[in-house]
């Protein structure tokens, strides 16, 4: 099976720092300061920044129009590998100046926590109408430079509706460049496992609309293989380019790699590629 193009981000909190010293004339100074504290770090772990943000030093906004689609600079960091990096960092060099240690001082980890509530016009025939998940889903993330060339982002989700944590997307990329006709050019390769995953725009089925809906409301059972069918399913390799900022190509190819089922895939296994 031929895929084209690919893309991802994710989410973390921010610090605050606290204004400690308070004497003993000052108390009630002291209790308004640490209220006005307590509100503005609720504000603050409210508007989560994605670990990339904490990589890169970037604001939220500097890679998304709005979660998830890409501005200009989003995908160039996608692009490139997701190796862009201005974080502090604790770097070793060895007597001949080649780079021997580099450890993030902020673990490249984030959350995301989605609870619902569903109610349909109808209840279906047998069935409690209201239904709450809580979780409706639950999130680990983490990603990002790996080496000067390869980075990456990974997901691991628990699915309330089996009870299980599993690996959700994930995107591991190689970038270099060149040029062509004179002209700049980024190579790179992505072993995903999630056609369309790797969308450098985020507006195919991976991460395009409807950004969240509800697991337990009826839907139709209508879709196109690349619609979700495939995710979590499969492993691929995909080659891409960028010419000169203005022409994006990919191709690739995909193998099924279902998990909870065992190997060898016989006749019973369901949405296998051949």
């Amino acid at each position: 099976m031929v895929v084209l193009i690919g893309a991802l981000i994710t989410g973390a909190p921010r610090a605050a720092l606290a204004d400690r010293g308070a004497g003993e004339r000052d108390r009630e100074t002291a209790a308004r300061a640490l209220r006005a504290y307590a509100t503005r770090y609720v504000f603050a772990a409210a508007h989560l920044t994605p670990t990339y943000a904490r990589q890169t030093g970037l604001a939220c906004s500097a890679c998304h129009t709005h979660f998830p689609e890409l501005t200009a600079t989003g995908r160039a960091f996608k692009l490139n590998g997701y190796v862009f990096r201005r974080s502090e960092s604790l770097e070793g060099k060895s007597p001949e100046g080649q780079q021997s240690l580099l450890l993030n001082l902020v673990a490249p980890v984030s959350l995301m926590f989605q609870t619902s509530y569903t109610s349909t016009k109808k209840a279906l025939p047998g069935t409690q109408n209201g239904t709450v998940l809580f979780p409706d889903q639950l999130s680990l993330f983490t990603g990002g430079e790996i080496t000067p060339h390869v980075g990456g982002f990974l997901q691991v989700t628990f699915d309330p509706q089996s009870g299980q944590i599993g690996v959700d997307n994930a995107d591991f990329r190689f970038a270099t460049h060149g040029s062509v006709l004179s002209k700049r050019a980024t190579f790179g390769l992505s072993v995903n496992n999630n056609p369309t995953v790797q969308d450098v725009w985020n507006s195919t089925p991976a991460w395009g609309f409807p950004y969240g809906s509800s697991a337990v409301a009826p839907a139709p059972g209508a879709a196109t293989l690349i619609d979700g069918t495939l995710g979590q399913q499969v492993a691929g390799l995909t080659a891409y380019t960028m010419w000169n900022d203005r022409v994006y190509g990919e191709f690739g190819a995909y193998r099924s790699a279902p998990l909870g089922i065992q190997r060898p895939l016989d006749s019973t296994a369901t949405g296998v590629i051949s």
